[in-house]
Protein backbone atom coordinates (compact mmCIF):
# COMPACT_ATOMS: atom_id res chain seq x y z
CA UNK A 1 0.00 0.00 0.00
CA UNK A 2 2.82 2.36 0.43
CA UNK A 3 4.47 1.51 -2.44
CA UNK A 4 1.38 1.83 -4.78
CA UNK A 5 0.61 5.18 -2.88
CA UNK A 6 3.97 6.94 -3.20
CA UNK A 7 4.38 5.25 -6.95
CA UNK A 8 1.05 6.92 -7.92
CA UNK A 9 1.90 10.43 -5.96
CA UNK A 10 5.21 10.02 -8.11
CA UNK A 11 3.82 9.62 -11.70
CA UNK A 12 1.37 11.85 -10.79
CA UNK A 13 3.94 14.63 -10.10
CA UNK A 14 6.05 13.27 -13.02
CA UNK A 15 3.17 13.30 -15.52
CA UNK A 16 1.56 16.46 -14.57
CA UNK A 17 -1.85 15.07 -14.30
CA UNK A 18 -3.91 13.36 -12.37
CA UNK A 19 -3.70 9.04 -13.24
CA UNK A 20 -5.77 7.07 -15.49
CA UNK A 21 -6.67 4.13 -15.95
CA UNK A 22 -4.84 3.60 -18.54
CA UNK A 23 -2.14 4.54 -16.64
CA UNK A 24 -2.82 1.59 -13.47
CA UNK A 25 -1.28 -1.17 -15.50
CA UNK A 26 2.54 0.68 -15.21
CA UNK A 27 1.88 1.43 -11.54
CA UNK A 28 0.91 -2.34 -10.65
CA UNK A 29 4.20 -3.43 -12.88
CA UNK A 30 6.71 -0.79 -10.56
CA UNK A 31 4.75 -2.05 -7.07
CA UNK A 32 5.30 -6.32 -8.53
CA UNK A 33 9.03 -4.75 -9.47
CA UNK A 34 9.62 -3.16 -5.96
CA UNK A 35 7.94 -6.07 -3.99
CA UNK A 36 10.55 -8.27 -5.48
CA UNK A 37 13.45 -6.69 -5.37
CA UNK A 38 12.84 -6.35 -1.16
CA UNK A 39 10.25 -7.82 0.71
CA UNK A 40 10.23 -6.16 3.48
CA UNK A 41 8.24 -2.71 4.22
CA UNK A 42 10.77 0.34 4.65
CA UNK A 43 11.27 1.49 7.56
CA UNK A 44 9.60 4.55 8.30
CA UNK A 45 11.39 5.95 10.93
CA UNK A 46 14.57 5.65 9.78
CA UNK A 47 13.35 7.61 6.49
CA UNK A 48 11.48 10.04 9.55
CA UNK A 49 14.88 10.82 10.68
CA UNK A 50 16.71 13.63 8.95
CA UNK A 51 13.34 15.00 9.17
CA UNK A 52 12.72 14.88 13.10
CA UNK A 53 16.45 16.49 13.07
CA UNK A 54 15.50 19.48 11.02
CA UNK A 55 12.69 20.22 12.83
CA UNK A 56 14.92 19.88 16.26
CA UNK A 57 17.20 22.05 14.83
CA UNK A 58 14.79 24.56 13.83
CA UNK A 59 12.87 24.69 16.77
CA UNK A 60 15.85 25.47 19.08
CA UNK A 61 17.68 27.62 16.31
CA UNK A 62 14.61 30.11 15.26
CA UNK A 63 12.29 28.98 18.26
CA UNK A 64 9.45 27.65 15.65
CA UNK A 65 6.59 26.27 17.58
CA UNK A 66 4.13 24.81 14.43
CA UNK A 67 5.55 22.79 11.91
CA UNK A 68 3.31 22.06 8.97
CA UNK A 69 4.15 19.37 6.46
CA UNK A 70 2.89 19.71 2.69
CA UNK A 71 2.98 18.67 -0.09
CA UNK A 72 2.94 15.10 -2.73
CA UNK A 73 4.77 13.05 0.31
CA UNK A 74 3.14 14.26 3.28
CA UNK A 75 -0.51 13.66 1.37
CA UNK A 76 0.77 10.18 0.05
CA UNK A 77 2.09 9.10 3.34
CA UNK A 78 -0.35 11.38 5.93
CA UNK A 79 -0.63 10.44 9.16
CA UNK A 80 2.03 7.77 9.17
CA UNK A 81 4.82 9.91 8.64
CA UNK A 82 3.42 12.43 11.08
CA UNK A 83 4.12 10.05 13.88
CA UNK A 84 6.95 8.82 12.80
CA UNK A 85 8.63 12.43 12.95
CA UNK A 86 7.17 12.78 16.29
CA UNK A 87 8.09 9.42 17.27
CA UNK A 88 11.95 10.24 16.51
CA UNK A 89 11.96 14.06 17.63
CA UNK A 90 13.33 13.31 21.12
CA UNK A 91 16.15 11.51 20.63
CA UNK A 92 17.64 14.47 18.90
CA UNK A 93 18.81 15.80 21.79
CA UNK A 94 16.49 18.47 22.13
CA UNK A 95 13.53 17.55 24.52
CA UNK A 96 12.45 20.41 27.22
CA UNK A 97 8.89 18.79 27.41
CA UNK A 98 7.31 19.97 24.33
CA UNK A 99 4.56 18.12 22.89
CA UNK A 100 5.76 17.06 19.54
CA UNK A 101 2.58 15.77 18.72
CA UNK A 102 0.87 19.09 19.11
CA UNK A 103 3.74 20.93 17.13
CA UNK A 104 3.92 18.33 14.05
CA UNK A 105 0.65 19.05 11.78
CA UNK A 106 -0.16 18.09 8.14
CA UNK A 107 -1.82 20.40 5.37
CA UNK A 108 -5.17 20.08 4.26
CA UNK A 109 -4.39 17.84 0.62
CA UNK A 110 -4.70 21.33 -1.57
CA UNK A 111 -2.18 23.69 -3.29
CA UNK A 112 -2.55 26.25 -1.28
CA UNK A 113 -0.62 25.06 1.64
CA UNK A 114 2.41 24.09 -0.31
CA UNK A 115 3.30 27.84 -1.31
CA UNK A 116 2.00 29.59 1.96
CA UNK A 117 6.11 29.44 3.98
CA UNK A 118 7.21 30.82 0.18
CA UNK A 119 4.50 33.76 0.30
CA UNK A 120 5.04 34.50 4.09
CA UNK A 121 9.27 34.14 3.67
CA UNK A 122 8.59 36.78 1.21
CA UNK A 123 6.18 39.51 2.63
CA UNK A 124 8.06 39.05 5.77
CA UNK A 125 11.64 40.47 3.64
Amino acid sequence: QFVQALTQKLMMYGLGRELEYHDMPQVRAIVRAAAEESEQKPDLDDFAEPLARAVAMLHYALGLEVFLFSGGLSEALGEALRTAIVRRLPEQGWSCGQDWSALIRLAPDDDAHALLGGALAVCRS
